[in-house]
């Protein structure tokens, strides 16, 4: 698609709970395990260990049921670990998905609307799975900057009017993370704007 760029993300570290989601979320993401999967893994974990402790309780050489007992132990220690990593794929895919299919449009050159007015318009997107973004040329509205939205926060694409509508107001936009044309396809940078975004940051704003 003409004017979209494609990116790849990397797990990187930050300092913050939102970041350890995001970390969890990208690698996932990377290796292709979606939250259903992870759901999956996450109850038959559960029923695993259950067998086990069953097991343990019949068994009448102690060998034997300690080792069902121990591994009973070690399996049932996964299912939070696959519980959490479903939470943080599904809220990280969440703020960087948008919310309705565009097929092949390129959205270059629409305009783009907050709550309470214009910003710009865009100067470059993706589509990317779970990752997709708009970079707005604010023109004379923030002194010719540019701002990153997470395509999560885009309630509705008007293609006739060729107008992005974002459910954010002007002042969250402007206090984002300011963007930074050398530093924008860091992971870094995108877990930093997605937990400013996401629910519980500064940005969050309820539909």
């Amino acid at each position: 698609m003409a004017g979209t760029a494609r990116k790849t993300s990397r797990c990187t570290r930050l300092p913050n709970a939102e970041g350890v989601k995001m970390r969890i979320a990208l690698a996932l993401r990377r290796l292709g395990i979606n939250s259903d999967v992870l759901h999956g893994a996450g109850l038959g974990s559960i029923v695993a260990a259950v067998s086990l402790w069953a097991r343990s309780a019949i068994v009448d050489d102690w060998k034997a049921k300690a080792r069902a007992e121990r591994l009973a132990i070690f399996i049932g220690l996964w299912p939070p670990t696959f519980f959490l990593g479903k939470e943080s794929s599904v809220a990280t895919s969440d703020i960087w998905t948008f919310r309705e299919t565009l097929a092949d449009v390129d959205l270059t050159g629409y305009g783009v609307e907050a709550v309470d007015g214009g910003i710009g318009k865009i100067d470059e997107a993706s589509q990317d799975v779970g990752a997709g973004y708009i970079v707005v040329d604010t023109g004379p509205w923030i002194f010719g900057k540019k701002v990153l939205l997470p395509a999560g926060v885009i309630s509705r694409v008007d293609r006739d009017e060729e107008k992005v509508y974002v459910n954010r107001t002007k002042d969250q936009i402007k206090d984002a993370p300011e963007f930074d044309e050398n530093a924008y396809r860091d992971d870094a940078y995108r877990s930093s704007l997605g937990s400013y975004y996401g629910e519980g940051g500064p940005g969050w704003r309820d539909w």
